[in-house]
Order: structure tokens, then sequence, then C-alpha cells
């Protein structure tokens, strides 16, 4: 820009940023994608609001991301990753990586993978079911998980198949399966 309110007067360039004369006064407009996020004139457009955590989309739009590490695409916030333990199971980018995988019940170990037990209550205990306690009647007599992951076949199906042709270990292992009587 030449001669903007007087001849010969020059309108600085800035980085990221087009120089402009309004009303005889030097002024200058981010490049798209650029923003002037400090307000200093000298530095010109110093942010990259595509790529940003700290001014993603426009200045000061922080990208957080509880449990996880954040990224800018585009001008808007993402997720990159979770921390160890941790999952973004509601596909949500505002509460982050929401699911504590090693103690969640309904995500344990994965998202989507519920405890499901027959006669007993359940936790999740460093990313595996666990037995919480049996239902009057009921006992764990052979102290292991019974129980299924939805969308699996039960363990005791599993466990079965498994024991086809290993008779002095099948009867030990469906006793373990079987419910007190009084």
């Amino acid at each position: 820009m030449n001669n903007c309110g007087l001849c010969g007067s020059r309108c600085p360039s800035r980085t990221n940023a087009t120089a402009i004369c309004t009303a005889g006064g030097c002024g200058y407009t981010c490049t798209a994608g650029w923003a002037d996020c400090d307000g200093s004139a000298s530095n010109g457009c110093e942010v990259n609001t595509q790529t940003s955590t700290s001014s993603c989309g426009a200045c000061g739009r922080v990208c957080a991301t509880p449990n996880g590490s954040p990224v800018c695409s585009s001008g808007t916030c993402a997720i990159s990753s979770c921390n160890s333990g941790y999952a973004n199971c509601d596909g949500q980018v505002a509460n982050g990586c929401e699911s504590n995988t090693q103690t969640n019940v309904n995500h344990c170990g994965a998202c989507g993978r519920v405890c499901a037990l027959a006669n007993a209550s359940q936790s999740c205990s460093s990313g595996s079911c666990r037995i919480g306690t049996c239902n009057t009647g009921f006992a764990n007599c052979n102290g292991t998980y019974v129980g299924r992951l939805r969308g699996q076949p039960p363990v005791e199906q599993q466990q079965l198949r498994h024991l086809r042709g290993a008779a002095p270990h099948r009867s030990a292992a469906l006793r373990g399966l079987r419910r007190l009587s009084d």
C-alpha cells in the first residue's frame, strides 16, 4: 500500500496479513486461518487458529480434554488421545475421556464392555469384571468370575466347551456353578 493518507506513505507489511488503507490510515487484515490474538501490530497475525489448542478457531478458545490430550484440527477441538485407563466412550469432545475403563462396569476394559453377572453384583477392577457380592442363596464356589460381557457367550458356555473331554476337571468346574441348597 503506497500513498496511504499522504503521498509516499507506505503501509507496513505484517506477518500472515494483508496491509490495508482505510480513511487515510494503515491497517491490516489477517490471512484466513490466522489471527492477531495479542493485539500487537508488530508481529502481525501470529496465531494459526486452525491448529492452536489455545486459540482453536478463534483467539482464546482453549481446547481442553479431561484425562486426555487435545488437538485443534481445521479450527475445531478434538481428542488426540486418552490417558491410559480412560476412553471417550460417549463421543463428546467437551467432557474429554470421561470413562475410567479400569473401574466403570459399563465400560470395563473398553468402551461398551458391560459387566453382566447372574445372581451377583458386579465390579470392574483393573479393567476386568469381578464379582461384588452374591445374591442370597448363591455362592461363587470355585472362586472364578462366572458371568459374561454383553455380546459374548456366557462364560459358563465357554468353560463347558473348553472342558469337553476333560472329565476330572469338568466336575470341579461344574460344582462352582451350582446353586446352594438349604
